[in-house]
């Protein structure tokens, strides 16, 4: 469930909303068609929260607002029902994600400000054919004009006539008049409707059209001008500013009037802001707004002005985790650009808006890699809309802009796992990447920056071919580099170490991608050039990056002392650094190599310090990674139903936050589960497994330490090396029961009971070539003269 909450009740629309529930009763896809600011959202806000029940919370709110390329729709619905992308190599695109989540239970989806992605009804259609119970109510200027559509027109509310005033009563039912004065109450609690201010209410009613948005805007006036000064003000207003583009709509002209009207009673310094500020999408920081709105060498106070235009609601306020945000209304700030434009700032300002994004942006990937990855990555959540504009404005009119922000974007799209909006970017990116003039390093570096994060974003999609040609052309632009330097200068020093870094990085990469493609040994090559690299340039994260993704090969190989001293020493230079979430990687793969060591303890403890680091740091590539381990040590220490909920709880992570198991790991889970599947019989693993994804993260170090820990299982010693899985059957098969028996009694699989009968003859010398009947019958012989039963009945537990 995801709906905006209402601070105020919605007023006007009783006929409207009693309609669009009847047509919601005949359709599947109800399109509120209506002008700005007439009230679209709203009403669907309200439907929204009045079919909550009925829906069973399925009812989502999807902002379209901050997106402007009709590709991205499905990402946006994606995220707002919690849907992370998986790689277009994988077993599920994104369309046939969103299907699976919605083709067989009832959800309501509300798509608000749909007309600036009309082409994305393609997408919109195929989700209503392909999921019968999925109902879709979209907000938009335009219709969609298809088939399966059904609108609702959406008209200003009523309003009188000023020269035919009712009576009182009747008055103060009219929709309009009800909106202006609850609003206008909201502040001046004294004001209502009386013989002596009827008129005047009704000509302001009238003069805006009936127009909700532009009744709220008037009505915030009334503290400060009072009735009467705002309705002289209005009919001025209308007059002056009635210039309008007539071959626009009629109903955007009269919004444009009443926004500019608003606009035109501000001050001097509050009109350059606001429409400065119209660079902004889906809100800003008012340190953002400081750093973008002021031109060179100007004076203007942004903190008091910008109160100042939240107060006359030309902008809205919101409290976030964060902080405070401002944000215009869509309609508003699309009229702040037109006048933007006219004053010929648009491309000065909007390249302003696009710099402090990069820099934002730079500075998140540093913090991306340090104990402040968590805070990073939700900055950088809540300012996707600004990002998005900042891309979409430098990718036509800054060409080297653009590709430096996807330079350093890529680490986010990775950890968000928005692969379909990462890779969108980033093919655009690569074809504006020219090549280089030869004496230019920093184009180099930039262009070797791109193609490492492209490399990158193929890795994530498991597209190994490609990631391989990124990261080698990256190794090209790199060395390129190197070479348009003449190291005369301290920068230019600096600079080589620069492209040193980045080549072994690269060489990093390139080893990464070799592993996934199982190819452990040709890996492991790449992370020792890399690691000599680091070394001669003494760039301790890059050393430590490399010691870890050593001791990741030398696992792989069976080298597990190696293993064990790269670890280490990942380990000790990470916590040098303070790079937490590294740190926890290390401790992850140190549990890893305990576990194949069989050193259970020891694992579980690792584990569980990276699983609470990762948490903290919401890392869910992490988290799934520890949960699947866990599960691994529970099922090599024996405790198979455990194990299975923990493997639920961990591909519940990765369908949830699209996170595809790489390389061989897929294969190695593949093996656990056929064990487990053996002891447990398919039926009790499947139960286990969605057991498991029920399992709350917040809970699972608990569930660990209880049901892995701090459980002490002291060895019982039987003859023949027999286990105690194996006594007790032997047992069961001394009183009588049948092998279907025996499963059932276990809760084993009938095939599971077979094989380990075959087994625990051959320990205890009962000869293969015997009858079955035979056979069973010298086992019951043993059980009874090495008196088993005794023995097990006396094993702790």
């Amino acid at each position: 469930m995801t709906i905006p909450l209402q601070s105020t009740f919605i007023i006007g629309r009783e006929t409207e909303l009693a309609l669009a529930k009847t047509l919601l009763t005949r359709t599947r896809l109800l399109t509120l068609k209506g002008p700005a600011g007439v009230g679209k959202t709203r009403l669907a806000v309200q439907l929204a929260g009045d079919y909550l029940a009925e829906f069973s919370n399925n009812v989502y709110f999807v902002s379209l607002t901050p997106v402007s390329q009709p590709e991205l729709v499905l990402s946006a619905i994606a995220q707002a029902l919690g849907i992370a992308e998986e790689n277009e190599n994988g077993e599920k695109s994104l369309s046939s994600q969103l299907r699976k989540k919605l083709e067989d239970k009832a959800y309501l989806l509300i798509l608000d400000n749909f007309e600036q992605v009309l082409e994305a009804v393609k997408d919109v259609k195929a989700l209503i054919q392909a999921c019968p119970l999925l109902k879709v109510i979209i907000t938009s200027r335009e219709l969609l004009r298809i088939k399966e559509e059904t609108h609702l027109d959406l008209q200003p509310l009523p309003y009188p006539e000023p020269d035919k005033l009712p009576p009182l009563d009747q008055l103060a039912r009219f929709p309009s008049i009800r909106l202006f004065l609850e609003r206008v109450r909201a502040s001046s609690p004294q004001v209502d409707l009386t013989p002596q201010n009827a008129l005047t209410i009704a000509q302001i009613c009238k003069k805006l059209d009936g127009l909700p948005l532009a009744l709220e805007l008037a009505a915030v006036r009334v503290r400060a001008f009072g009735l009467e000064y705002l309705e002289q003000n209005l009919n001025r207003s209308l007059y002056i500013l009635g210039y309008g583009n007539r071959d626009l709509p009629e109903h955007q002209q009269n919004m444009r009037r009443t926004i500019e009207w608003s606009y035109h009673l501000l001050n001097a310094q509050q009109r350059k802001l606001f429409r400065r500020l119209g660079v902004f999408v889906d809100g800003f920081t008012a340190a953002a707004a400081e750093e973008v709105g002021k031109a060179a060498n100007e004076t203007l106070n942004i903190l008091d002005e910008l109160q100042a235009l939240a107060d006359c609601s030309m902008l809205q306020l919101k409290e976030t985790p964060s902080g405070i945000r401002f944000r215009m209304f869509e309609t508003i700030r699309e009229f702040a650009i037109e006048i933007l434009n006219e004053a010929g700032e648009e491309n000065v300002f909007r390249l302003k808006h696009a710099t402090y994004y990069l820099n934002l942006a730079t500075k998140a990937k540093e913090g991306l890699s340090g104990a402040r990855q968590g805070e990073w990555l939700e900055t950088l959540a809540g300012e996707q809309g600004n990002l998005r504009a900042a891309l979409n404005w430098s990718q036509h009119n800054n060409a080297a802009l653009f590709i430096n922000l996807c330079a350093v974007l890529w680490r986010f799209w990775h950890f968000r796992s928005l692969l379909e909006e990462g890779n969108l970017w980033f093919r655009q990116a690569v074809n504006l990447l020219e090549q280089p003039s030869e004496n230019s390093s920093q184009q180099f570096e930039v262009g070797a920056m791109v193609l490492n994060g492209a490399g990158a974003m193929a890795l994530t999609r498991r597209d190994y071919a490609a990631a391989r040609t990124y990261f080698l052309k990256s190794q090209q632009f790199w060395l390129r580099a190197k070479e348009t330097l003449n190291l005369q200068t301290a920068e230019e020093r600096a600079q080589l170490q620069k492209c040193d870094k980045g080549i072994s990085n690269v060489l990093g990469n390139l080893g990464v991608t070799e592993a996934f493609s199982g190819n452990h040994l040709s890996s492991k090559e790449y992370f020792e050039q890399s690691l000599k690299l680091s070394e001669t340039i003494g760039d301790i994260s890059s050393i430590a990056m490399d010691c870890n993704n050593l001791g990741l090969a030398s696992l792989q190989l069976q080298q597990l002392e190696a293993a064990q001293k790269y670890f280490e020493r990942s380990g000790q230079l990470f916590e040098q650094l303070g790079d937490i979430s590294n740190v926890a990687i290390c401790r992850l793969n140190l549990g890893r190599l305990d576990g194949k060591l069989k050193k259970y303890e020891g694992a579980l403890e690792y584990i569980r310090q990276s699983f609470a680091t990762s948490l903290l740091l919401k890392d869910n590539n992490s988290m799934a990674d520890c949960v699947g381990e866990f599960a691994v040590i529970a099922v090599d220490m024996g405790y198979a139903e455990i194990a299975s909920q923990l493997f639920g709880l961990e591909q519940a992570i990765r369908q949830e936050f699209n996170i595809p198991l790489q390389g061989t790991a897929e294969s190695r889970y593949n093996d656990y589960y056929q064990r487990l599947k053996e002891l447990l019989g398919e039926e009790s693993f499947a139960k286990r497994l969605e057991q498991g994804r029920n399992l709350r993260l917040d809970e699972l170090e608990d569930f660990v330490k209880r049901e892995l820990m701090e459980k002490k299982r002291k060895p019982t010693k039987y003859p023949n090396g027999l286990t105690e899985l194996e006594v007790n059957i032997l047992c069961l098969l001394a009183q009588g029961l049948k092998t279907v028996d025996i499963a059932e009694r276990l809760n084993f699989s009938n095939k599971y009971i077979s094989n380990k009968l075959t087994e625990i003859y051959s320990k205890i010398g009962v000869e293969s070539d015997n009858t079955n009947r035979n056979r069973r019958a010298e086992a019951v012989k043993y059980a009874n003269d090495h008196r088993l039963a005794a023995a097990l009945a006396k094993s702790p537990a």
